[in-house]
């Protein structure tokens, strides 16, 4: 298992099937699953195995379609409505953060898409988040021209400096499908709680997609 850039642990809830013969769950997690939620572990999100164009492919001959993403759908309900999509990352230390970077399918014609909107909240102490500032916003621009896998940077300036974040996707269209989450960081050295600034404001991104393209 790889632990990459500090995470330690993620939580969230487990992925969607799609019909009956391809599961987006994540395989290899190895914290508990109870009543499909996902908490304590590590797992396919974070094993630098990033997802081909195609998910209904068997590339690694693993025995499962699709295998190297992650996906969740919204069950009829309205992109735009539905709730989003969750992820809570624990790092091995107080870090500074100055980006999280996704990796997503945006195979549009099968309705996967990048998310419209993400959301990030941070927090020292894992139990109370953007105590003294509002979360960081991002708006992706809808890309219906290109199906190739992606990552999405969603910047972080100015930097913020957390143990745990809070990532929210919002649906752009019925599915979301991921396969890996990568943050930008350095060690903060704070040990202890942090008070945030009282000016700190929300960081509304521009409609900006970074773009490596997988092939």
């Amino acid at each position: 298992m790889i632990i990459s850039d500090g995470i330690i642990s993620y939580s969230m809830p487990q992925g969607d099937r799609r019909g009956s013969d391809v599961k987006f769950f994540d395989f290899t997690y190895d914290g508990d699953v109870v009543d499909g939620r996902l908490s304590g572990g590590l797992g396919q999100l974070v094993d630098g195995v990033e997802g081909v164009p195609n998910f209904r492919l068997d590339v690694h001959n693993v025995g499962r379609r699709g295998y190297e993403w992650v996906a969740w759908k919204t069950d009829g309900v309205r992109p735009a409505d539905a709730d989003p999509v969750e992820i809570v990352f624990r790092l091995d230390a107080v870090r500074s953060l100055t980006a999280v970077r996704v990796h997503c399918n945006n195979a549009f014609e099968r309705d996967v898409g990048v998310f419209s909107a993400a959301e990030l909240h941070f927090s020292v102490g894992g139990k109370v988040f953007d105590t003294r500032s509002r979360p960081v916003s991002y708006t992706a621009a809808r890309d219906a021209v290109v199906e190739q896998p992606r990552y999405v940077t969603v910047p972080i300036q100015p930097a913020r400096v957390a143990r745990f974040v809070r990532l929210l996707m919002h649906f752009d269209r019925r599915w979301i499908m991921i396969s890996e989450v990568h943050f930008d960081t350095g060690t903060s050295g704070i040990q202890s709680p942090l008070i945030l600034p009282a000016k700190a404001t929300e960081y509304v991104l521009p409609a900006l997609v970074c773009v490596s393209v997988c092939l």
